[in-house]
């Protein structure tokens, strides 16, 4: 039983199938890697995330007032278009 429990070491692989660390590969295993966020030491940011935040928001409203002025624009001169068929079909009427 203990071979069968050593041959599967990773959950992730099938049955009988060995991980990294006992096929003989250079590999760590996956449980010996680390998975801690390390930062790069020296490197100097050029924009802060707060420019970049500020940035995304002020993009964002004014795509969004964009798109209010010219849906209000574009209403006006579907309303004017009305009134001028309106007053068409009126003048039609009376002849």
């Amino acid at each position: 039983m203990q071979a069968s429990k050593d041959l599967h070491q990773d959950p992730g692989l099938g049955p009988g199938l060995a991980g990294p660390a006992t096929t003989g590969s250079a590999q760590p295993a996956p449980a010996d890697r680390s998975t801690e966020f390390v930062a790069v030491e020296g490197g100097k940011e050029s924009t802060s995330a707060e420019a970049l935040l500020v940035s995304a928001y002020v993009v964002m409203w004014a795509v969004l007032f964009a798109f209010l002025w010219f849906g209000f624009r574009r209403q006006q001169r579907l309303d004017k278009r009305l009134v001028d068929l309106e007053k068409a079909l009126g003048a039609a009427e009376r002849r």
